[in-house]
Formats: structure tokens, sequence, C-alpha cells
């Protein structure tokens, strides 16, 4: 089984990129969660295999898990991958991004949990919501629209921290993605299950200099 923390119903939501075992104890997949019913999780799982007439993006397949099997192992959140994307990342990839940072301990709890709080909110008050593309958004632009809109109603202090974590949470998932941030490095980790990846973080965070692998001279 996993060795991933496994998702309890409360923490699962549609979109979510998610690792499964395939009826609970079978195949090692990689899905996005389709819908959510009364019993379970419907997981969408690309592959290209499948139905090979049809566009890239619509090959696949659905599969099902129980909440009882999810939470007892057999789902996990995982990351949008970028070569996974066909697609303009939105606001719902890069939450599951975070979600899944935050269960591999590739972030730190609390910096994901603010990571995830702030990008969510920030994002909730624009037109499009979670289904903001993230790579074209200007952010400062949002930051400003979403201070001047909260301003005499929350706490400028909420605010502050709101909207700092919603720039560092695109920061950093822009920077999984291949973009060029700055204030931000590489670092080497291991994860639960032992594959091994290369993950960015906010130097800050991490007190390597800006643009090194950590654990190397700049």
């Amino acid at each position: 089984m996993s060795m991933m923390t496994p998702l309890r119903r409360e923490e699962m939501s549609v979109a979510m990129h998610v690792g499964l075992y395939e009826g609970g104890e079978g195949e090692r997949l990689h899905g996005v969660i389709d819908r959510l019913d009364r019993y379970g999780a419907h997981i969408w799982i690309p592959d290209e295999r499948y139905s090979t007439t049809l566009p890239k993006s619509e090959r696949g397949f659905l599969t099902r898990l129980s909440y009882e099997q999810a939470e007892s192992g057999a789902m996990w959140s995982e990351p949008v991958l970028p070569e996974e994307l066909d697609r303009p990342a939105t606001g719902r990839d890069m939450l599951a991004y975070w979600a899944w940072a935050r269960e591999a301990k590739t972030a730190a709890h609390a910096t994901a949990k603010a990571y995830l709080q702030g990008a969510r909110t920030v994002l909730n008050h624009l037109p499009a919501g979670l289904d903001t593309e993230i790579e074209t958004l200007d952010v400062e632009a949002v930051i400003a629209a979403f201070t001047a809109a909260n301003h005499g109603t929350r706490a400028p202090s909420t605010i502050a921290q709101y909207t700092s974590s919603f720039r560092k949470a695109v920061a950093g998932f822009l920077s999984q993605r291949g973009h060029e941030v700055p204030g931000t490095v590489r670092r080497r980790i291991t994860l639960p299950d032992g594959r091994e990846v290369t993950v960015i973080a906010p130097a800050a965070e991490t007190g390597a200099p800006v643009g090194t692998e950590q654990g190397e001279a700049p």
C-alpha cells in the first residue's frame, strides 16, 4: 500500500489530482477526481491506449473507489505533473499541487496550508474563480483588486497574509512547471514511497542561495 497520507472524504474535491490503487489494491494509477457521490469517488484515468480515435485529452477511463477504500490507504493526493498538462494550468491545478506538496512533505505542512488558504480565498474573488488560468495571470493586479475589494471588511493583516500566501503559491507552482521565478531555489528530496524528485521552494524558506540546487555550491 501507499506510504502517502490517505485522503479523507472532507479533503476530496472535483478536479483534484490523485494517486490510487485500482479497486483498492490493484494497479497503481494517477488520475483526477471526476465526481463525488454519496458512497465514493469517481476518478478519471488518462490513458492514451484507450479510444485511439479520440483526441488525446479524451482518452482514458473512469474507475471508482469507496470512501472506506480511500481512507484505508488506496487513494492520496498527487501533483499536477507538467508533462501531463496540454492545456493552460488553472487555479484548481495549483491547489491540487499544493495539497500534494503538503501530504508528500515537499513543503512544510503549515506553509502549504497557508498557500492553499490564501490562493483559494483570492481566486474565489475572480470571475472565473478556481478555473482562472494561472500562467497568464497578472498576480499583482489581482492582489490589488482583492485588497481594494476587502478594504474595510477584513483586517489589513489578514489581507496581507492572504495576498502574500497567494503570491508565493503562484510562484512556487509556476516554478514547478518550468517558469523561471525570482526568489526560488531547487532542492532534491526523497518522497515517502522512495522516489526522488526535484522541487522548487522559496529561497527564504530553505536558506539556500537563489537559483542553486540546495546542498550544492552556488
